[in-house]
Order: structure tokens, then sequence, then C-alpha cells
């Protein structure tokens, strides 16, 4: 509902209403996004609002994991923890919630390449 509203109008207090969901939903890499948005879009006047916005960032942080996918295949699909995050080339690292995770690259004519990290 926060995203809807925000596509609507894109206030920043939305964004930071959409990072505490989804950190209570343990969509911790949303979470960080929406709220780094929210640090870097928030007037001032907003962001004094919010005076542990930081420590809120660190401890979100602490529950991500930032994961290259490099390929020489690009259009591969890469499925972590069994959902399809997308296809190569990624232009930065992936955020994952931290943890153990399986990742499996496929590409048509291509062996599998899998890892447990």
């Amino acid at each position: 509902a926060y995203r809807a509203a925000f596509d609507i109008d894109p206030a920043p207090q939305l964004l930071y209403n959409m990072g505490r969901a989804q950190q209570a939903m343990g969509r911790y890499p949303d979470a960080l996004t929406s709220l780094e948005r929210f640090r870097t879009e928030a007037p001032p006047e907003l962001l004094a609002r919010v005076p542990r916005l930081d420590e809120l960032i660190k401890e979100v942080h602490a529950q991500v994991a930032e994961v290259t996918i490099a390929s020489k295949v690009d259009g591969a699909r890469v499925v972590v923890r069994q959902e399809v995050i997308g296809k190569t080339p990624f232009a930065s690292p992936v955020r994952l919630n931290a943890g153990t995770a399986d990742i499996e690259v496929t590409a048509d004519g291509f062996a599998p390449f899998r890892k447990r990290l």
C-alpha cells in the first residue's frame, strides 16, 4: 500500500514508512534501500523527526548481505533461495537477507552453476 501511495505522491515520509514495513516483514534489502533513499531525499525538518535514523539503517544493514554476481554470459537466469532475482549482468552487488543462500545461474547451452554461500 505504501508503494502504491508513493507512486501517486512520492512524498519522502512514505519511504520511511515503507522501510519500516519492509523491515517488519523481514525484507531487509528492500527496507535498507527505502531507508537510505529516505535519508537522501527527505528535507532536513523531516529528518529531524527521526533522530535515530542512522542507527536504524545500521541495524537493518546488519541483516543484509551483498553478493557480486558476475557472468561471462549475458542473460543468464539467477535464482537465489529458489526465487528468480533477475538476469545477468547485474550493475551492482545484489542485496540479500543475510544467511546461507543457494545460488544458481543458468543459461541455455551452458552448464548450470550452483553454489551455497
